[in-house]
């Protein structure tokens, strides 16, 4: 429904599918019923989808469109590169400010910098991403949001749905490593090395810690032969600890292959909480995160009738749980007063308290609120949102008191308040039904009411349907809309369609527009080559006696004759096919084939063009220098069959990432273009920056961001430097400076310049919120039952809490809050084969066991051990030695009997089983044949083995015994497994006749 802005913010011109399982969408597969009423729906709505629509008002807010595929396949260590087009539909210049939204860890190249658009004016924003080498491969979302300059949320985006493949040739996995880790105390770790390659390799190794602890061996070398395996054993001491800490353990396998010496790498890490001895720390009441933020801005011209600014920003925001469940969660924002105009770094003033509880959510003051992507997907303002929860049904209800587009409140072009209702219905765990209400007035199409219907459907495990329809009444008449989302990830094929019908009289978010998408990939897991196509229409029904009519006392005083260029009543035709090949040694080729038409749909059209290009990628991951590379070149002819103009196109564009060392990272980019990509013609463009991260320290980092640009006849250059520095009480220093210089005929003197500087100062602080309040203290002892001795070191968890046993055997948990828990074994330095006595996991219930002292005795467990040994006959007696001719009364030695057999050699790799009721513990014989069961709990064992692995001319009497076990014995068995004696029988000379 809504969600305050920067907590929730999502693309609100494109639109995710269902997600499955999360709460409030469980939805239905009830597809039988569903498809003819769809085939149905779909078939009336494209006819209005193809029906001429009249003129009326343009819809607000800011048009994000992807100029190619927005589906992609990538391989990790990819730079992707983007190109966005961006229309003003708010009906008033704007400055408005691009956002990158990426999963965690990837990096944006290309820094995106605050630019000003007049109303209905297109422009194209390049975006470009490193993909990390360490992601896992899967599906990911790359969302591009555009909002106006120093305000939360975004009045437009685009997402580009992004798949890792998964690369496999040299594999790191772990074997044995604890969750836990007792301070100074020594451990084992081992990591087992897969060669998955199909020649042998020697691979190199080396362990780290994130937090210093002492491995040995630390590194090594190792020879494995194809699909060969071999497992590192380190031991691992961590570090004093006062507090608990976690450990990052990893192991870094490398290796060369093939002619190229191509470098083959894998790491596995796992995070190991390291606890301090001393356990009896009593627990504080819960508390919320906090962060208070003092900002000291300001910014100067250097015209002499330039506007300068300076001023000082609070602020005061938290979110976390208020009780520790994750039920119910808190967050705020408190900002004032707005810096907006007084630096480029300046923020609005922002006030917000949201609530989400198990069944029911509030919301007050500045936030995003809306209900579905026909009525309003999402608006910014000032307003209240309760919803409430029941099992399978959600009712929502909001009232946004004011809200604006514009650079100020008074001369806003949109401005009015409005009242939504939602209801959403789960008939099924995989459909869900939706109904929305809004009513609102605004000062564009008076006062309005809209009804939307909406149902999302999972069609499978990896497709999903979005469909709703919606119709409005009121002053600006009755109109309809319709919008349905079908999407479907996963491999091989991946496809998009997005169809979007509004017609000139439906008071919506989507007003007048009509829109219909296509992206389809083709991507096989095991192939190095892809496939995509995409279609993409639009029309926009605009004139220029509309554009006009706008207030423009604030941009350039135009003609309307020379409007055309903003884009009037006009749609729009794109389509592109394209292959991509990736090579062993991680390079990229890809080729497309691109048309695109943009027509003049007035009486009197002005344009009529048609343009094709062939575009021409490369890319490579340059593992070595650790720097990835993308690039390309389109080259084409656009064609205006309304004046018989040609004109040859050109478009080169390239991006690049390097991390010279651990602390030092760059990042380029480079586009240079004369296509008239935008709704107008205009000269070659050229956008050029870079990127430098450096971490001066483990607690500081500079950065710095250039870029310039040459642009509709501008030529600017904007410089970004800015240094975070975290000091060791948990406080943090950033300070922002920018400079920034346009020239351009538009200026009195030709130049405009602008310098920004921020000085931000965060202190985190820890809120009280509930109590710890019903809880009691765990007290007990882990000891030998035999002897008394008291154990120590002995790990045991309390579900998530953690105590560690002194050196008499005494844990304590401090603090726990009343309940039914499970006391459980994690570990530690048990003596081997110790068992509890006690039957583990162990239920506490606090409710009437509350202050009981706990008593954990242990017992030397049995062990049961043995060897699969094999027996064949002394070669002194095998037949085979002796070559008899059987028959004319000659027999055939008789086979040696069990007694004359030899015990030979053990069997590795044989499967073997001890079962005691639901207890089952399975081992494979080592080389010799021998294995080994310690920590057995006393009673009756059945051992067993597996004779599908035996030799194929060996047969075995006994695959099973049954044995009674008392505490601390030890006892042996022998699987005897006796070779077969084959006689050979050797034939005569054979005669053939004929």
């Amino acid at each position: 429904m809504s969600r305050p802005a920067g907590r929730n913010r999502s693309d609100t011109a494109s639109h995710r599918a269902p997600s499955h399982g999360g709460r409030g969408r469980r939805g239905v597969r009830w597809i039988e019923r569903l498809l003819p009423g769809l085939a149905l729906l779909s078939c009336v709505l494209l006819a209005l989808l193809l029906t001429p629509s009249p003129v009326f008002a343009q819809a607000r807010g800011v048009d994000v469109r992807a100029m190619d595929s927005r589906v992609l396949t990538v391989d990790p260590r990819e730079v992707v590169t983007v190109v966005f087009q961006v229309t003003n539909r708010t009906g008033a210049a704007a400055d408005l400010e691009g956002r990158l939204l990426m999963p965690e860890g990837w990096r944006a190249i290309t820094p995106e910098f605050p630019f000003t658009l007049p109303a209905g004016g297109s422009a194209m924003r390049l975006v470009s991403f490193f993909v990390p080498e360490r992601i896992a491969a899967g599906e990911y979302r790359v969302s591009y949001q555009v909002g106006i300059r120093g305000r939360p949320g975004a009045l437009g985006g685009s997402t580009l749905a992004v798949r890792v493949r998964p690369v496999f040739k040299l594999q790191v996995d772990i074997l044995e490593l604890p969750t836990i880790a007792i301070a100074s105390e020594p451990y084992t770790a081992v990591f087992q090395i897969v060669n998955s390659s199909n020649t042998a390799l020697t691979v190199g190794y080396g362990a780290q810690s994130s937090r210093e602890s002492e491995i040995e061996p630390a590194v090594g070398t190792l020879t494995l032969a194809p699909g060969e395996s071999q497992p590192i054993e380190m031991t691992v001491r961590p570090p004093a600890v006062t507090e608990p800490a976690w450990d990052e353990i990893s192991l870094t396998a490398t290796a060369a292959a093939g002619e190229q010496g191509e470098t083959l790498t894998d790491t596995a890490k796992r995070s190991v909480e390291t606890l301090p001895r001393v356990t009896g720390k009593e627990a504080p009441p819960h508390s919320i995160k906090t962060l208070f933020t003092r900002r000291v801005g300001g910014s100067w011209s250097g015209r002499d009738d330039g506007e300068n600014g300076a001023g000082v920003q609070l602020e005061w925001s938290g979110s976390g749980s208020v009780d520790g469940t994750q039920e119910r969660i808190l967050s705020f924002l408190l900002r004032w007063p707005g810096l907006e105009d007084d630096t480029i770094f300046g923020q609005d003033n922002w006030f917000y308290v949201d609530y989400r509880g198990r069944n029911f959510d509030l919301t007050l003051g500045d936030a995003t609120y809306g209900l579905s992507p026909l009525t309003d997907p999402g608006i910014s303002g000032r307003g209240m949102r309760f919803a409430w929860r029941g099992e399978g049904i959600e009712l929502s209800a909001y009232h946004v008191g004011s809200f604006d587009f514009g650079d100020d409140d008074e001369d806003a072009y949109y401005q009015g308040h409005q009242t939504g209702l939602g209801l959403l219905y789960a008939l099924r765990p995989t459909w869900i039904l939706g109904l929305s209400y809004l009513d609102q007035t605004d000062n564009v199409n008076g006062h309005s009411q809209i009804l939307g219907v909406r149902q999302q459907a999972a069609l499978g495990a990896e497709t999903a349907l979005d469909v709703e329809l919606a119709g409005s009444t009121g002053d600006a008449g009755d109109g309809m809309a319709f919008w349905g989302n079908l999407i479907k990830l996963g491999a091989p094929w991946r496809y998009r369609l997005t169809l979007l019908y509004a017609s000139p009289d439906y008071a919506g978010y989507y007003q007048n527009q009509d829109r219909a998408y296509l992206d389809v990939d083709y991507a096989p897991l095991e192939k190095p080559w892809s496939l995509r196509a995409w279609y993409h229409y639009d029309r926009d029904h605009q004139t220029a006696r509309q554009l006009a009519e706008y207030d423009q006392e604030d941009w350039w005083s135009l003609d309307p004759d020379d409007w055309d260029w903003y884009g009037p009543d006009s749609e729009e035709h794109e389509a592109g096919v394209g292959l991509n090949w990736r090579t062993a040694d991680q390079t990229r080729y890809s080729v497309e084939l691109r048309r695109r038409q943009r027509s003049d749909l007035n009486p009197a059209p002005t344009f009529d063009e048609v343009e094709n290009s062939i575009r021409f990628g490369y890319g490579k991951s340059f593992k070595d220098l650790n720097l990835s590379l993308n690039t390309s070149i389109e080259l084409g002819e656009e064609y205006d069959r309304v004046t018989g103009e040609s004109s040859a196109t050109q478009a080169v564009r390239a991006s690049l990432f390097w991390r010279a060392t651990r602390r030092l990272n760059l990042g380029g980019y480079l586009s240079v273009e004369n296509e008239a990509a935008a709704t107008f013609d205009e000269a070659p463009r050229f956008t050029g920056g870079a990127s430098v991260s450096y971490a001066v320290s483990p607690k500081s980092t500079l950065s710095l961001n250039v870029q310039g640009q040459q642009y509709n006849g501008q030529n600017s250059v904007i410089a970004d430097i800015a240094y975070r520095h975290a000091r060791e009480n948990g406080d943090l220093i950033t300070v922002q400076a920018r400079h920034g210089s346009r020239y351009a005929e538009l200026y009195d003197n030709g130049m405009n310049m602008e310098n920004s500087i921020m000085l931000s100062y965060m202190v985190p602080i820890e809120v009280p919120t509930v109590p710890r309040r019903d809880v009691a203290t765990v007290r007990g002892r882990a000891f030998d039952q035999e002897t008394g001795t008291g154990l120590s070191n002995v790990v045991l968890k309390l579900d998530r809490l953690v105590a560690i046993t002194d050196e008499n055997g005494y844990f304590m948990f401090p603090s726990v809050k009343l309940g039914v828990y499970d006391l459980t074994l994690a570990g530690g330095s048990l003596p081997v084969g110790m068992i509890p006595t006690l039957e583990m996991p162990r239920p506490v219930d606090l409710y009437f066991d509350a202050g009981a002292t706990i008593d954990v005795p242990f017992i030397r467990g049995a062990t049961i051990a043995g060897k699969v040994q094999l027996y064949e006959p002394d070669a002194a007696l095998l037949p085979s030695q002796t070559f008899v001719r059987v028959g004319q009364g000659v027999k055939a030695p008789p086979p040696p009997t069990s007694e004359e057999l030899k015990p030979s050699r053990g069997l590795g790799g044989i499967l073997v089983e001890v079962r005691n009721g639901e207890q089952v513990y399975r081992r494979l014989t080592n080389g010799n044949g021998e294995f080994r069961f310690a920590g057995l709990q006393p009673g009756t064992w059945i051992v067993t083995i597996d004779p599908e692995k035996l030799p194929e001319n060996a047969t075995i009497e006994e695959t099973g015994y049954t044995l009674e076990v008392e505490p601390s014995a030890d006892q042996e068995v022998e699987f005897r497994v006796e070779l077969k004696i084959r006689t050979m029988r050797m034939l005569g000379t054979l005669k053939v006749k004929g």
